[in-house]
């Protein structure tokens, strides 16, 4: 098949051909808890389309998915594709100044699961009875477009919707043929979802994983321990974790003991991996199991390496394939040499693939690529180098201080587990660096801490301050508002 098909379609595909094989395994731990047939997810997945036509959903409708991690969000988002509506899942539990923020922005015209909303809501409660209520049969075939918007990492303030534009639809086979090479994404895989449905990585290559006839085994929520022994008790091939799963995972005791045979392909992306972890990963699977994607929720494009390549240019995010050309610019717009860091641009075929909403849409240079924020340089082989995000760099003493090198240095530390970088405003220095840790076994000094860095970053980068927490205030994919951070030590600064 060389044409493209729509979501719903393809699964009505498998589960004509595949009809009593399993799709998805819901996980507690590394328990079964929950399985769903093919056959199953293509009958329920109709009902769904069927209850929220029945709540005025049509094509171009949002669907606002607010389940955990459970089979239900994906009945619910492949009946939302169904209906030619848009999937838009958003976080479970949220403050409700947040949720109500978010909802301003952009009101679905259904939302199902538990969030409260201006809108028909089709609770948790009442989800099930409801799509028992209708029908099984297939419904005519449509393509989404848009088909899926997600909210931002949220590190820079309040999120915004990223709305893709592109149509919802594939050509089966193509996606890991293309990719298989480049983040190890191969055809017909056992998939490991540790990750959060809510957000775009556990979303997008989990429903990309189901178009490619994975079997899903998704965890309910991600746990070290549990994640490895899933890898071992199931047999395990891909996975696609964020840098603090699997420095969560390299910690555990399991992990030398643990059954990781059938893994052929591990892809982190979503952050930097500190490159002790990056280490570790590719000396315990081999380098060419370990893969690395580098882009954003806005899909502007991406950069992909293997585990080699990363150890004959140790630090680089990889270079972009063959649909995506990576360019740094300076303030000015005009290209950086390589060894120089400048504001990184994807240039890609075609307008953006993404709009925002209740948000400013992102740089785009002269020359048309675009900008996602974040600093980086090239090298003379044209391997990307990030150095961090634009609203994460330090001004310290007039020095640029990245924030991820900082961390990064600290977490070279055997007794450091976690770490974050801010800086704070300082009358000496304008921002100090300001380094909030959480401790390992034992808890280091602050001068030793300061010897330690100083071996590894120049005297500018070095922080000025510690403060230990029980634990950093991450979400469930590992990220941190910084912003959030700064003002409320700031605030409490002034107060005092």
């Amino acid at each position: 098949m060389t044409e493209a098909i729509s979501h719903g379609s393809r699964v009505a595909d498998i589960a004509a051909r595949r009809p009593e094989e399993t799709a998805i395994v819901l996980l507690d731990g590394a328990d079964t808890v929950e399985t769903m047939t093919w056959r199953a997810l293509d009958e329920r997945s109709n009902r769904a389309a069927r209850a929220f036509a029945r709540r005025g959903v049509e094509r171009g409708s949002f669907v606002g998915i607010s389940f955990p991690n459970s089979i239900e969000h994906y009945v619910a988002a492949l009946g939302a594709w169904k209906l030619g509506a848009c999937a838009m899942p958003v976080r479970p539990t949220v403050p409700d100044r947040e949720r109500v923020a978010l909802l301003a922005v952009r009101t679905p015209e259904l939302m199902v699961g538990g969030w409260p909303a201006p809108c028909p809501v089709l609770g948790s409660r009442e989800f099930d009875g409801a799509l028992d209520a209708e029908s099984p049969d297939p419904l005519p075939d449509v393509v989404s477009c848009p088909g899926r918007a997600t909210t931002s990492g949220g590190t820079t303030g309040l999120p915004k919707l990223i709305v893709d534009r592109r149509p919802w639809s594939a050509v089966p086979h193509e996606y890991s043929a293309s990719k298989v090479g480049r983040i190890g994404f191969g055809y017909g895989r056992r998939h490991l979802v540790v990750g959060a449905l809510y957000h775009t990585v556990g979303f997008f290559f989990s429903h990309r994983g189901l178009f490619e006839e994975h079997t899903l085994f998704v965890m309910r929520r991600f746990d070290p321990g549990a994640a490895l022994a899933a890898i071992e008790r199931h047999g395990i091939q891909f996975t696609v974790a964020v840098p603090t799963m699997l420095r969560r995972m390299a910690r555990h005791p399991a992990v030398t003991t643990a059954d990781l045979s059938s893994v052929e392909a591990v892809l982190h992306t979503g952050g930097a991996c500190p490159p002790d972890v990056k280490r570790f990963w590719i000396e315990r699977l081999g380098p060419e199991r370990v893969f690395e994607s580098y882009g954003s929720t806005e899909s502007a494009g991406s950069a992909t390496c293997r585990g080699d390549e990363w150890l004959a240019r140790p630090g680089t995010v990889g270079r972009g394939g063959p649909d995506c050309e990576i360019r740094i610019l300076d303030e000015h717009g005009n290209a950086c040499p390589p060894g120089t860091v400048g504001e990184i641009h994807f240039a890609t075929a075609g307008p953006p693939a993404f709009h925002y909403l209740g948000g400013h849409e992102p740089r785009t240079a002269p020359d048309g690529s675009v900008s996602i924020g974040d600093l980086g340089h090239l090298d003379d082989d044209g391997y990307l180098f990030i150095a961090d995000r634009r609203t994460d760099m330090i001004v310290s003493g007039g020095v640029n201080v990245y924030a991820s090198e900082v961390e990064a240095a600290l977490l070279e530390h055997p007794d450091v587990s976690d770490a974050v970088v801010i800086g704070l405003r300082d009358a000496e220095w304008g921002r100090r660096v300001h380094a909030l840790l959480v401790p390992g076994e034992r808890r280091p000094t602050d001068s030793q801490l300061v010897l330690h860095c100083r071996e590894r970053l120049a005297a500018p980068k070095v922080p000025k301050t510690f403060e230990w927490l029980p634990e950093l205030p991450r979400d469930d994919v590992g990220k941190i508002r910084r912003p959030a951070l700064v003002v409320e030590r700031e605030v409490g600064e002034r107060t005092a």
